[in-house]
């Protein structure tokens, strides 16, 4: 084999790599249940862009048969880094600061030091509160949009009769969503945006009960 043909069986193989490889991480196209709207596209692509976001609110965790209440002050959320402060006494968290990305977690209660905790998000959640909040994953869900995955199973949306996305079952997690409003965010048309989410999950990694997480969300904004 002269040097000319070995250099092309290079770049052949190259390019067969790279080729197999955007075929490996492609992500997981969801699995559709009702009408999707002929312009859904156009509108996943407004939400995906929809990346530095706050909301406002109230949060209720239900374990079991014991339901607890408290105040989302402020969620901010920038890509993947998110700061939340939450209030609640009956919740036992008093004044807390959540503020993390997809690798780190840090936990700040009024009285006591801040905690980093330095792995899965919603483990350290978990651990810290006794309930989870896949932290990841919500980003999208509460937007009405899938989480990204390459592997696993792929996502179900279930779509209304207003063409929103009404349903969202993925990791384990079961996402529902009402209340739709149209909500100025910036552009020239509105992006139609739940103000009621609701997460439930049966136990997993070790729970002892299932979790009922709702949202009422009181505001939606764009952030820089």
């Amino acid at each position: 084999m002269n040097l000319q043909s070995f250099r092309k069986g290079c770049l052949l193989l190259l390019a067969l790599l790279l080729f197999t490889g955007c075929e490996l991480s492609a992500p997981r196209e969801p699995v559709i249940y009702g009408v999707q709207p002929p312009d859904w596209a156009k509108t996943a692509a407004r939400l995906r862009h929809l990346d530095h976001w706050t909301i406002e609110g109230k949060i209720s965790v239900r374990r079991d048969d014991r339901i607890d209440t408290g105040q989302i002050r402020s969620w901010q959320q920038r890509d993947a880094s998110y700061d939340i402060e939450l209030a609640s006494v009956i919740l036992g968290l008093g004044a807390t600061r959540v503020k993390g990305d997809d690798s780190t977690v840090t936990i700040h209660q009024t009285g006591e030091e801040a905690v980093t905790l330095l792995q899965d998000p919603e483990a350290a959640f978990y651990g810290a509160f006794g309930w989870p909040l896949p932290v990841r994953q919500i980003s999208s869900w509460i937007k009405g949009l899938p989480a990204v995955v390459t592997d696993g199973p792929a996502p179900k949306l279930t779509f209304g009769a207003a063409g929103e996305v009404v349903a969202i079952e993925q990791d384990g997690w079961t996402i529902s969503l009402r209340k739709h409003q149209p909500v100025m965010l910036g552009g020239y048309q509105p992006l139609l945006l739940p103000h009621f989410v609701q997460l439930s999950r049966e136990p997993a990694n070790g729970e002892d009960a299932q979790v009922t997480i709702k949202m009422a969300i009181s505001n939606w904004a764009a952030i820089r």
